[in-house]
């Protein structure tokens, strides 16, 4: 069965390309440019996974983060953010970073989704 992964990210050309390559390897993709819509679009699609960049509002990720805890979460994160303090919480199970080369960004999402 496919997983559903919702990928949450305000850059619409980030969004829409991480969303062709997932879907091309076979996810069933959901997306939002905001947290603030995302709550009904979950409770809805009930995905497996959310795809999120960290650089939102904090208020919006907890919000994200503590409502959603039987979804598993996975930042999108650049070199500049600090993994510790955004895996205070068990259901965020790994990051992947930007700028990505499709290849390696297929490789770690199948490692983190297995």
């Amino acid at each position: 069965m496919k997983k559903t992964i919702m990928v949450i990210d305000n850059d619409e050309d980030i969004r829409l390309t991480i969303k062709t390559i997932l879907e091309k390897n076979q996810y069933n993709v959901i997306d939002t440019a905001n947290c603030g819509n995302c709550i009904e679009k979950i409770k809805k699609n009930k995905p497996n996974f959310i795809l999120m960049g960290c650089y939102f509002p904090r208020k919006e990720i907890l919000e994200v983060v503590k409502k959603e805890k039987e979804t598993k979460i996975i930042y999108i994160i650049t070199d500049e953010d600090n993994e510790e303090k955004l895996a205070l919480y068990k259901n965020v199970v790994g990051f992947v970073k930007k700028p990505f080369d499709v290849n390696k960004f297929v490789k770690q999402m199948e490692k983190i989704i297995g």
